[in-house]
């Protein structure tokens, strides 16, 4: 016989505020949350029409190459194998990072005279090579369009570039957002398992902005814009302090009052190969919360809420069920909302992850965003003892 106890509840004011609080915070993380989940897989699903339907726009392609040269020559015979009906120009610019680069450079360009090349004068100081390889390149373009990669990329398949360049023939955008995805982290791994819940993170924060017009991050490994965009805000004149993170911040610039797209169709999602992830990752993180107060604040800051509703919805229900007992109705009461919280944010969260060729399984969703702060934190005190790393100048 079931003791009555536990299906009688005579409830105190504190469990009732626990309750409520636990569900206040739920139906704002839902509202907050699934939104951005779906729309990240809605515009994943907009890539059955990759072809332009107006008239096609020239496009120059400008590959940054310095330590990856090993896989210049593949990806420049994807570039050349992309199916789109216009002027597909190559322009590969040497960052000087290997003695190999320029001899695989020159095996390039006797197989395809067509592509073009600069390069990075050697004695360069004070300045992002990555800054001034791109500058150089824009500056070598003849095409309207620019389309940014690095070496070390690999396309899903031929149709990369009509799946970035058909909002330009469409004259729908001035910007055109792509993404990426770091190969060689194993899911199974902390890097891995890490890595690809601060990709998704960011992607919550990155997408929806972007989609709406206010851009707070873009990767120039996946990045096309109209070229004369670059001069009307006179380059990277504004961030010539940075060594890295100034992606961010210029597209957030160029992008007031311009037409902006995401491009997230499974055919525009670029591979980045990377010998080392877990330098890359580091180099990443840190560089860019260099930049994070230079952008618009709104979403890091909602993102940062969310991350105190989490605790706050996990003290709240754990509250409720110690005050509730001996009685198991708080424990039920507390555990459809759960249901009601975990279940959408984890089916969506999945489709997002798949859609964005990430591997973020849900069972690490909750633990790995409570423990988002103290990550944060490491990576704040890891960030000051390196900062002249990541700038040219204090």
């Amino acid at each position: 016989m079931i003791d009555p106890v536990l299906y009688t509840w005579q409830p105190s004011p504190l469990t009732i505020l626990s309750i409520c609080c636990a569900l206040a915070a739920s139906i704002w993380l839902m509202c907050s949350i699934l939104p951005k989940l779906r729309l990240i897989t809605t515009l994943s699903r907009q890539g059955s029409r990759i072809q332009p339907s107006g008239k096609p726009v020239g496009v120059s392609v400008i590959v940054s190459t310095g330590i990856h040269s090993n896989r210049l020559a593949s990806l420049i015979e994807n570039i050349l194998a992309q199916q789109y009906p216009a002027t597909i120009e190559i322009i590969i610019v040497n960052t000087g990072g290997e003695d190999y680069t320029e001899t695989a450079i020159r095996e390039i360009q006797t197989r395809y005279p067509q592509v073009k090349n600069t390069f990075v004068p050697a004695g360069s100081r004070n300045l992002s090579r990555r800054k001034l390889a791109i500058t150089l390149g824009i500056k070598a373009a003849t095409q309207p369009v620019i389309l940014l990669t690095c070496a070390n990329a690999t396309p899903p398949d031929n149709n990369w570039i009509s799946a970035m360049m058909r909002h330009f023939s469409d004259n729908t955008a001035d910007i055109v957002i792509g993404s990426t995805t770091l190969h060689g982290t194993d899911s199974s791994t902390t890097l891995g398992v890490t890595r690809s819940f601060d990709a998704m993170l960011c992607a919550l924060r990155k997408i929806p902005a972007a989609a709406a017009g206010n851009p707070v991050g873009a990767d120039s490994a996946n990045l096309a814009y109209r070229r004369q965009l670059f001069f009307d805000q006179n380059g990277f004149a504004d961030t010539l302090n940075l060594n890295y993170g100034d992606d961010d911040i210029f597209v957030s610039d160029i992008a007031k009052d311009r037409q902006l797209a995401v491009e997230l169709s499974p055919q525009s999602i670029l591979e980045i190969t990377e010998d080392n992830p877990r330098r890359i990752y580091d180099l990443e993180k840190t560089s860019r919360s260099i930049t994070h107060s230079r952008l618009r604040r709104t979403p890091f800051i909602i993102s940062g809420f969310n991350t105190f509703l989490w605790w706050i919805w996990l003290i709240c229900s754990v509250a409720a069920i110690i005050l509730g007992l001996p009685s198991i109705l708080p424990a039920a009461i507390i555990s459809c909302i759960a249901v009601a919280l975990l279940i959408p944010i984890l089916i969506f969260w999945k489709k997002a992850a798949t859609a964005l060729r990430l591997s973020s399984p849900c069972s690490t969703m909750l633990p790995l965003q409570l423990l988002h702060p103290i990550y944060k934190m490491h990576r704040k005190i890891k960030m000051g003892r390196n900062i002249r790393n990541y700038t040219w100048q204090n």
